[in-house]
């Protein structure tokens, strides 16, 4: 509806036919997004911004992409674009992103990573299943699941191991799953083996 709303406005005498303008406009905020993408201005695009992109006549169609709802004005500097993750884009904010690199980074670290490897073994801390640490995808894939959703970790005791499906789930929720004790006999697959010989510690392979 945002993208076809200028073919439904009266022609304005000297400017561009409906059909021209309708791509015209979403041309110069489509450029504008993936801006907005690229520098994690978090949705907010300058004047400045716009300007560059649409040229001479850029302040009327910055109103004219307003109209048609585009993005609305943002304290008086800028444009704060539409958040239509189904129809028109999605931006990764800038939030999000560090929380990405958090998280991976929390991940891969073996001061965290085999303290509770040790604890947990191979065993979901919310259901219970034995995860498939080979798995990039699917519900038992083997992951870390922080504790304080949205934090890095500041021990081992913020991280649990968990499957996919459980994480899923989960997502920003600490109350959405109950989550286990750990196990008093850990499930040690041939990778957690291999995992914790590299650092030292030996525990059997369970079968």
């Amino acid at each position: 509806p945002i993208v076809t709303a200028p073919m439904a406005w009266e022609p304005v005498e000297g400017d561009v036919v409906r059909e021209d303008l309708a791509n015209l406009l979403y041309g110069l905020v489509n450029r504008c997004a993936t801006w907005s993408a690229q520098y994690d201005s978090d949705y907010v695009i300058s004047d400045g911004t716009v300007a560059s992109i649409g040229g001479p006549g850029w302040r009327a169609r910055a109103v004219q992409a307003e109209r048609a709802g585009y993005w609305s004005r943002f304290e008086d500097r800028g444009w704060l674009l539409v958040d239509d993750s189904e129809h028109l884009f999605h931006i990764r904010l800038r939030a999000e992103k560090e929380w990405e690199r958090t998280r991976k980074r929390d991940n891969g670290n073996p001061a965290l990573i085999v303290p509770v490897r040790v604890r947990d073994g191979d065993g979901c801390r919310y259901c219970g299943c034995i995860v498939n640490w080979n798995a990039r995808r699917g519900g038992r894939a083997g992951t870390y699941d922080h504790l304080r959703p949205g934090k890095g970790a500041r021990g081992p005791d913020d991280l649990v191991v968990c499957c996919g499906q459980c994480n899923s789930t989960r997502r920003d929720d600490p109350d959405a799953l109950q989550r286990l004790p750990a196990p008093a006999e850990p499930f040690y697959g041939e990778q957690t083996v291999e995992l914790l010989a590299e650092h030292g510690i030996t525990v059997p392979l369970s079968v």
